[in-house]
């Protein structure tokens, strides 16, 4: 009886400390969860959303600049943007587009206003939007050789472009094809990995791009 109790008791002890084990471990996991969700909640709580920058870990120097209630479009979104973004010519990239494009293929002069990336046009968009021909871009086809394409959302913009523009509601393409009759305009087709992630299908192919570059 003696043996038998020891024994009970040593299983018992043997489970019950495996058991205090492992509520710890969790506890410990759970702690740092939150400890860092927290963390990051408070460091972008502590922003001043206006123009203050925000510290990141990935080395990122991120100003925000807020459109308030209503959305300006891509247009108003930018000039809005304007102030923070200096006198120099800057690229945009629609946050709805995955692609492997290698970004230090952009010109490091812009002659003109603008110098848009497109692509090849997608089943989704088949009509395209802007024809491209000896490296100009315009928006109708009567420069002979002209190509149909689609506009990735990608584009190294002057300030100059939004001259006469007043704060508000405004879409971008209207200026640029302000730009285009003025010849000011260039442009590249790429032909390689580009999704635009607009719906759920598009956005699994997206993710299976992005798995095939890890």
């Amino acid at each position: 009886v003696v043996a038998w109790c020891w024994l009970l008791d040593g299983r018992f002890l043997i489970v019950f400390f495996f058991f205090v084990y492992y509520f710890f471990f969790l506890f410990f996991l759970c702690f740092l969860f939150f400890f860092f969700k927290q963390k990051t909640a408070y460091e972008i709580y502590q922003c001043d959303w206006s123009s203050d920058v925000c510290s990141s870990d990935l080395g990122a120097h991120i100003v925000y600049s807020p459109e308030g209630e209503q959305a300006l479009e891509t247009g108003g979104g930018i000039y809005h943007a304007l102030p923070l973004l200096g006198d120099a010519p800057f690229l945009v990239v629609n946050g709805d587009v995955c692609t492997d494009y290698d970004f230090s293929r952009l010109p490091s002069r812009l002659t003109g206003l603008a110098h848009l990336l497109l692509v090849t046009n997608p089943a989704h968009h088949a009509a395209g939007d802007f024809f491209l021909a000896d490296g100009r871009v315009t928006d109708d086809d009567a420069e002979a050789g002209a190509t149909r394409l689609t506009f990735s959302g990608i584009g190294l913009y002057s300030p100059r472009l939004f001259e006469g523009c007043e704060e508000g509601r405004f879409p971008l393409a209207p200026l640029l094809c302000r730009a285009m009759a003025q010849g000011q305009v260039s442009g590249e087709c790429y032909s390689g990995r580009w999704v635009d992630v607009g719906t759920p299908e598009r956005r699994d192919a997206a993710e299976r791009l992005l798995w095939r570059n890890i």
